[in-house]
């Protein structure tokens, strides 16, 4: 079967039914796009760690329609994206897909997946209809993933947890937290970062349907040339094999922070950090600093280092040292946004276990290290 369609929205519909981001070699069906021509509708699907998708293209037909067939995701994605004509035919048989634009013609093949099943479908627009804040997403992304924990035993902290009133991003290993104070989705879940990158490809003015079970979300982006939806399930603390993520202790080290602290240029931390790791005499992930509040000056002092920062003091705190991971702080620092960053410590009688690094959107917990 033939379809004839402009290149410009089939490049828009691969961008969001393949998202590089969302490929991996631990999930087999994420490398495959599934090309297919029911009722005589160009489909391509997708299957993705907690998602599927669909796209269904409009486009001039010819010919008799096939079930499906699979193409590499990547190849298929690349090859289009390189291709600079107006218009783009693809002529889909059980062989592959042989793409003509211009006066050149292309063949991807098709490829065997491991099962020659079809990919389930999302399901039709229903539920109910939930908030969806683009804006508030692409925050989390930027000022939050970096705290993502990479862990094959505690396997919650691999995902971005959805309270009710904020969202939190984990590294528990290491004693790092961070926390935007906004609701997301209307439920206590875990999100996986497949999800969050598909809260990004989308248009801003998508919709997302909370669907009848209460445990599924059906994304959904339409314009005049293609439908795209994806249907997505988070995890929830209570499934089998997910474990607590403990949300409420981490909390609960928010509300233990001292109310007193002080607000410091966060170019001036950002620039000292990075002078202490340049002069560093051992591996940066291993280098300590050593983190002194007294006298309304921030003192950061390393083997080579020794820097002095001026504050401004909110309320009276209390003198204090703590020693940090020079690499796991210039990454919390980093992806601050604002000017100014406010520091609370933790205190447990009278010793400062880590402190609370603020700056206004995005609060960051960091423990201290010996």
């Amino acid at each position: 079967m033939r379809f004839t369609l402009n290149t410009k929205p089939l490049k828009d519909v691969l961008d969001l039914v393949i998202v590089p981001a969302n490929i991996s070699k631990f999930f087999a069906t994420s490398t495959y796009l599934q090309i297919s021509t029911e009722g005589g509708k160009l489909k391509f699907n997708t299957s993705v760690d907690s998602a599927i998708s669909e796209a269904v293209m409009v486009s001039t037909i010819e010919g008799e329609p096939i079930d499906f067939i699979f193409v590499d995701a990547l190849t298929f994605k690349q090859l289009v994206s390189s291709i600079d004509a107006n218009i783009i035919t693809l002529d889909i048989t059980e062989n592959g897909v042989t793409i003509e634009a211009g006066r050149s013609k292309f063949t991807v093949a098709r490829v065997p997946a491991d099962s020659e099943t079809q990919f389930d479908k999302p399901s039709n627009p229903a539920g109910v209809d939930v908030p969806f804040d683009q804006q508030f997403w692409k925050s989390v992304k930027n000022t939050q993933m970096y705290a993502l924990a990479e862990n094959f035993v505690q396997q919650q902290y691999t995902n971005i947890y959805n309270g009710l009133s904020h969202i939190m991003v984990s590294d528990y290993p290491r004693s790092l937290f961070t926390v935007s104070e906004k609701q997301g989705l209307p439920v206590e879940c875990l999100l996986s970062p497949s999800i969050l990158n598909l809260f990004l490809s989308v248009e801003p003015q998508s919709k997302i349907y909370q669907l009848g079970d209460k445990e599924s979300f059906l994304l959904i982006d339409i314009t005049d040339t293609y439908t795209f939806s994806a249907e997505f399930k988070p995890k929830y603390q209570s499934s089998p094999n997910v474990g607590s993520y403990q949300a409420p202790f981490i909390l609960e080290q928010l509300d233990l922070a001292d109310t007193t602290g002080i607000e410091v240029p966060t170019a001036l931390i950002k620039k000292l950090l990075s002078q202490i790791s340049l002069l560093s005499s051992t591996d940066t992930a291993s280098t300590a600093v050593k983190w002194e509040y007294v006298d309304s000056v921030v003192k950061l002092t390393s083997d080579s280092v020794d820097g002095k920062i001026d504050g401004k003091l909110i309320g009276e705190p209390t003198p204090y040292t703590i020693s940090f991971s020079v690499a796991i702080l210039s990454n919390i620092v980093s992806n601050m946004d604002k000017e100014i960053i406010a520091v609370y410590p933790l205190l447990k009688e009278g010793e400062c276990q880590g402190c609370v690094f603020s700056d206004g959107n995005v609060s960051a917990i960091l423990a201290g290290v010996d």
